[in-house]
């Protein structure tokens, strides 16, 4: 009898730890639960627990991505998955396959161009600086910013869009009164001459960085705009690419001070790397020697054509040499006639060799230039063009190269 007692008194005490149904989570009494406060119905004391994580319901958190779509291509400046191949897909507005261009009608990440989207559209647009300021260098359209546009831009007084000369606006896009040497209203200064490289613009606008014209003395460039990045910086100093040629040290990739590399031929006795580094075209045991001055260019591969001004001008040039509209280096052009009449025999700023010598591509600095091998011609030198971009494609180098072979 005290045995069973005993046993009996220990299964009691069991039970009463060990809950009586041996559900260690289910009884209210010892999950917490208020004992009585069960809705009618509800077999168990605890609540459901939450999902911090995989709930379908909304959990703003539960996405890691951060992104509420859950679309890994909403990048605007990302390609489609098959863009390229040549398949119209419900996410692309347009796939030219291997044609795809970011200078054609349907770009590289497979949207039809536009003007602002940041890509010249070749034979479409002139410039397109992916935004809608038109008082920059690149206006309404993506047309180059010029008097007569009808858009107040850099430098001009006045812009009323029409062309006669007479009226309250001039055009030169100065107001009507401007050059008389008298202060009036709509002039920011006004020295009586037209001299527009001094601190009066002919258009009577304070000279200032920015406004695409290079004020003599004062500013190295002006590029109309504030990439630091392309040659021309912000402040209107040469910069942001390469070596500084005129600095007065050895820098970059010049083999000896401000010349060299990518800077103009250095002169006998200079030191060197390479024939192309002397403007002798002669480097023996890294110096400059006096050498001959004959030079050929060479260039790619091109299929012989009879190439035109306008072709030459519209397919390689309109939308590359954007900055020659405001005349940077000296060259200033802005249509395929103003182009040619600044080129075609006429003798470069630096190079001992015309810009442009028809018919004869060894002789046409341009081309150099564009081919990044302007070092071989004495006195040649400083960046490739375009200026501050990628080297252009074979088919418009060829473009160049064909028209000047076509010019009699």
């Amino acid at each position: 009898m005290r045995l069973s007692l005993l046993s009996l008194s220990l299964l009691s005490s069991m039970a009463i730890a060990c809950g009586d149904d041996g559900d260690a989570t289910g009884d209210p009494a010892t999950s917490g639960d208020t004992p009585g406060t069960a809705s009618a119905g509800t077999t168990t004391g605890d609540p459901e627990p939450t999902s911090t994580t995989g709930d379908p319901s909304g959990d703003p958190s539960g996405d890691p991505s951060g992104d509420p779509s859950g679309d890994p291509t909403s990048d605007p400046t990302e390609a489609p998955p098959n863009c390229g191949d040549g398949k119209l897909d419900a996410d692309e507005a347009c796939d030219a396959g291997a044609a795809n261009s970011n200078t054609g009608d349907c770009t590289s990440i497979c949207t039809k161009a536009n003007c602002g989207d940041g890509w010249v559209h070749t034979g479409k647009e002139e410039c397109d600086d992916a935004n809608i300021d038109y008082s920059d260098a690149c206006s309404v359209g993506c047309k180059f910013q010029k008097c007569g546009d009808g858009q107040l831009g850099a430098g001009e007084g006045c812009d009323d869009g029409n062309d006669i000369d007479d009226d309250e606006c001039s055009n030169i896009c100065a107001p009507g009164t401007c050059g008389n040497g008298q202060f009036e209203i709509g002039e920011e200064c006004d020295d009586g001459n037209d001299v527009n490289t001094d601190k009066c613009l002919n258009t009577c606008q304070s000279a200032s960085c920015g406004d695409l014209v290079v004020w003599a003395g004062t500013e190295d460039c002006d590029d109309g705009n504030a990439n630091n990045d392309d040659g021309c910086t912000d402040q209107c100093t040469m910069g942001g690419v390469g070596p500084n040629c005129s600095d007065g040290m050895k820098n970059g990739d010049e083999t000896d001070v401000d010349c060299g590399g990518s800077c103009n031929g250095c002169g006998d006795g200079k030191s060197c790397g390479a024939p192309a580094d002397c403007t002798s075209g002669t480097c023996t045991a890294g110096v400059c020697e006096p050498g001959g001055n004959n030079v050929a260019l060479a260039p790619v591969n091109c299929a012989p054509a009879m190439v035109g001004l306008d072709a030459a001008f519209g397919g390689a040039v309109m939308g590359n040499c954007g900055c020659h509209g405001g005349g940077s280096g000296g060259l200033t052009f802005s249509d395929a006639d103003s182009f040619k009449a600044a080129t075609v025999n006429v003798k470069a700023s630096n190079a001992d060799m015309n810009r442009i010598t028809p018919g004869d591509i060894d002789a046409s600095y341009i081309l150099y230039k564009l081919h990044g091998q302007q070092a071989k011609v004495p006195g040649g030198g400083g960046s490739q063009m375009p200026k501050g971009g990628a080297q252009l494609s074979d088919d418009k180098l060829c473009l160049m190269i064909n028209w000047v072979k076509s010019i009699k």
